[in-house]
């Protein structure tokens, strides 16, 4: 940080005032709701995948340890191909293309047993889409609001663990109703939500241009 980040950087401070704007502007919160719905959607499966994983594919400590290894290496993939998508079709056809994949890969966490090459392939993937939607998302709330941008940033962070808590309490009511082999099927169906919800942003934005 101290070698890249230039010296004397200036920022205007956050004000409760403009915090407080942003949150009763219907236009900000279903911006900012797509990262909620979004992130829930993978924690739905992802709280679970350790009893999921050992259930259904037989996997002890070290095969769990393996994919959330592979899990971790496809968000640090995913962040990276994340911001070269959305400089070349843009944030929203970035985010669109985001949820509609993963509302089509989550469920195929219902899907198990599968070969163990095909469920390490599936995790990865699972984690590169489900991470690449950062920069789009920060560079489509920027433009929402680009006067307020350090507020949209912030109370976007915020959302990542509001969808976590969020696709947490899903996945455990999708236990206490059905059984986890459910749990990818729900999951999709969020993703898919979150595919409204971008949709149903974007309507809101153009209608006020």
């Amino acid at each position: 940080i101290w070698w890249r980040i230039p010296a004397g950087l200036s920022f205007q401070p956050v004000s409760l005032t403009s915090l407080g704007k942003t949150l009763i502007s219907p236009r900000h919160v279903v911006g900012l709701s797509f990262t909620v719905v979004f992130v829930g959607a993978t924690y739905v499966v992802y709280t679970y995948i350790s009893p999921l994983l050992s259930t259904t594919m037989g996997f002890e400590r070290n095969g769990i340890t393996f994919v959330l290894l592979l899990f971790g290496l496809g968000a640090v993939v995913g962040n990276l191909i994340g911001g070269q998508v959305t400089d070349r079709i843009g944030p929203f056809r970035t985010l669109c293309l985001l949820a509609a994949v993963q509302s089509l890969v989550l469920p195929w966490f219902s899907a198990l047993p599968m070969p163990t090459i095909l469920l390490f392939s599936l995790c990865f993937a699972w984690s590169a889409f489900g991470w690449s939607f950062t920069a789009a998302q920060q560079v489509r709330l920027i433009a929402i609001d680009p006067a307020n941008a350090s507020v949209m940033l912030a109370l976007n962070a915020g959302c990542i663990y509001i969808g976590s808590a969020v696709g947490s309490w899903i996945g455990a009511l999708v236990l206490r109703l059905s059984d986890m082999m459910k749990l990818g099927v729900v999951g999709g169906i969020v993703a898919a939500s979150s595919l409204v919800v971008i949709l149903m942003s974007e309507r809101m934005i153009r209608s006020k241009d």
